[in-house]
């Protein structure tokens, strides 16, 4: 059996988004998954469980500004007003561009 390390990099990854923004976004790691399990044995995420996720994985970003044209520092209470509202689609499009990213990783275990 052979393992490519470097194909399990959880560093974070340049991904463009709208209107020249762009985005920081790692994969999220199994061992900070938590699950909620209802009776049927399906899945529940909680909200707190998004926002973790969401908050891990989006590291950093470039070219997001205020309405004056100052840049926004991202920070975690930033981060959780931008996931509360998914202002722009940015938590959902984080959330959906991180899992991507796991599979690819999984996807390469299997080459």
């Amino acid at each position: 059996m052979k393992i490519n390390l470097k194909a399990m990099s959880f560093d974070a990854h340049e991904v463009p988004f709208k209107n020249d923004a762009v985005l920081m976004i790692r994969p999220y790691p199994r061992s900070r998954q938590s699950a909620r399990y209802k009776n049927t044995g399906d899945i529940v995420l909680t909200g707190e469980d998004q926002l973790d996720r969401f908050n891990y994985c989006l590291t950093g970003w470039k070219g997001v500004a205020d309405d004056a044209g100052n840049a926004i520092a991202l920070t975690d209470e930033v981060k959780k007003a931008i996931f509360d509202a998914n202002w722009e689609g940015v938590a959902d499009f984080v959330l959906r561009e991180s899992r991507k990213r796991e599979e690819e990783m999984a996807a390469s275990e299997k080459n």
